[in-house]
């Protein structure tokens, strides 16, 4: 499978979406429900990786533009998550009003952005389709060493990172900006549609048990894509890849505790309330503290280092 084939992949199913979303009432309500920020996700990685391994700007311009998308329909589903965590706690009704009030601005500036950018005409995805299609690209065997050396690379970035805030202080610049850089590594598999698989190379760590709860195992997101038609893959070690699923998940637990708490102050503050359910919440302290523990533990196993077990092809017959 080439890049031009993943892009492609993607491309089709997002063109899909958006034909369907501009029929609907609220098009971004429904590019939201029908979870185009997974797809949104998937070519960003792609832009992520192919710009380093091509060391291009077409490709970073690309992420750049996709990102303002998937932030916008981010930024929705965050005011309407919120709406729904904190209406399951009893919370005062005026901040439930205004967070699903806010979520609705903020769909009606997605729709407009996506009709000013040619997005919903379908001119913009056969735009995107045209250049990266011109592109040159490497034999599968070198791109798939190339990618490896990326996520080599990212790796040890998130190492140095977690070694400069191994005690938490911040919960959005630290805890979550740590969990954005560890999705990232469980999304780039997934976008690569087949070109990475799991293996457990004949042996199971005990420590490692602790992060196969059922909801990690059963996840559809840590099943690999069929090997389709690609020739050669990155190996991944499945034990440590679960354990990188679920330390994404707590922290992200945890930062939406974390993320909740803010949202209600921020939000009982514009419209002039005093009376609210904060009192329910974790201190961010205790959160803070949860996170570090829970990483520290990660690291010193050694999940980030050994994630990554070599490189694979199909023999020819």
């Amino acid at each position: 499978m080439t890049a031009i084939n993943r892009f492609d992949s993607y491309l089709d199913k997002l063109s899909e979406m958006l034909s369907s979303a501009v029929k609907e009432e609220n098009p971004a309500l429904h590019l939201l429900k029908v979870d185009a920020r997974n797809i949104l996700f998937r070519i960003e990685a792609l832009c992520r990786i192919y710009a380093a391994v091509y060391d291009s700007n077409y490709f970073e311009k690309l992420m750049e533009r996709v990102k303002i998308f998937e932030d916008q329909l981010g930024k929705i589903d965050d005011f309407l998550g919120s709406e729904k965590a904190l209406r399951n706690i009893g919370e005062n009704e005026a901040i439930l009003t205004k967070l699903h009030s806010k979520a609705l601005i903020a769909a009606s500036e997605l729709n407009s952005n996506l009709e000013e950018k040619n997005w919903f005409n379908g001119k913009r995805i056969e735009k995107i389709r045209m250049k990266i299609h011109a592109r040159k690209y490497f034999k599968p065997k070198k791109e798939i060493r190339r990618i490896k050396e990326y996520f080599d690379f990212e790796i040890m970035k998130i190492i140095d990172f977690h070694k400069l805030h191994f005690d938490f202080t911040e919960l959005e610049s630290q805890v979550h900006e740590l969990r954005r850089k560890l999705r990232w590594l469980s999304i780039y598999p997934h976008a690569l549609n087949g070109a990475v698989q799991l293996t457990n190379s004949n042996y199971s760590l005990p420590q490692l048990l602790k992060y196969q709860t059922q909801e990690i195992v059963l996840s559809p997101f840590n099943k690999m894509p069929d090997a389709a038609n690609n020739k050669h893959f990155i190996i991944f070690e499945r034990d440590r890849f679960l354990a990188l699923s679920w330390i994404i998940a707590e922290l992200g637990k945890l930062k939406d505790k974390g993320l909740l708490k803010e949202t209600v102050e921020n939000t009982a503050k514009e419209i002039a309330i005093e009376s609210f359910t904060i009192s329910t919440f974790d201190d961010e302290a205790i959160i803070l503290n949860e996170a570090s523990n829970i990483c520290k533990k990660f690291f010193d196993e050694k999940n980030l280092r050994n994630l990554i077990y070599g490189l694979g092809r199909i023999k020819k017959e």
